[in-house]
């Protein structure tokens, strides 16, 4: 047993390493193609109309169930659907006590309660629109699983105006671990921008 944990460990610090290494690479080759941002603008308005729209699924049951993939992918889905209908509360479940989230341009937030606290006046202050168009990856190594997926995410201010990106062409590297219940919980999410800095 105590090589077993000594395993996931080592695997998770890897898988952690894995991460940082995928939010940073090449960010010295970046450049910005005024075509591909054109194109990210017209099919705003088409995909905040069709997420804002989505509501989250009672059938799903954050992370449960036999098949591990899918039970990973359903936290992938709630996160979706859970920030866009504005459930703070359910978007927080997701989350391990000890999850790390990881935002471009800003230092690591440690724990569920600095996480809380940084996110929740995002969700009093906008309605936010995460799109996530493609998942590349899923992987299970045990109680341990990693996702690699594409993304938009957009606001529009609560109090009117309109709508604009907080992190368009993104990408993310998220760690999931299983808990006691049974549960799939965001251990790491690691997120950033294909696009340069403004």
């Amino acid at each position: 047993m105590k090589n077993l944990k000594f395993f996931y460990l080592a695997l998770t610090v890897a898988l952690a390493l894995l991460a940082i290494m995928s939010c940073t690479k090449d960010d010295d080759e970046r450049s910005v193609d005024p075509q591909h941002q054109q194109a990210l603008t017209a099919q705003m308005q088409t995909n905040l109309t069709g997420a804002m729209n989505t509501q989250p699924n009672d059938d799903l049951k954050c992370g449960y169930g036999s098949n591990p993939r899918e039970g990973i992918l359903d936290v992938i889905q709630l996160y979706q659907e859970s920030a866009n209908a504005g459930d703070f509360e359910l978007w927080m479940s997701l989350w391990a006590d000890d999850g790390i989230r990881m935002p471009p341009g800003e230092e690591p937030q440690v724990g569920k309660e600095v996480i809380a606290a940084a996110m929740q006046p995002a969700f009093e202050l906008f309605d936010i629109v995460v799109d996530i168009y493609e998942i590349n990856e899923v992987h299970v190594f045990g109680h341990v699983g990693a996702t690699r997926c594409r993304y938009n995410i957009y606001a529009t201010p609560k109090g009117g105006g309109d709508p604009f990106a907080i992190e368009p062409d993104g990408k993310a590297l998220t760690l999931l671990e299983r808990d006691r219940h049974g549960e799939w919980k965001i251990i790491y999410d690691c997120i950033n921008s294909n696009l340069p800095p403004m």
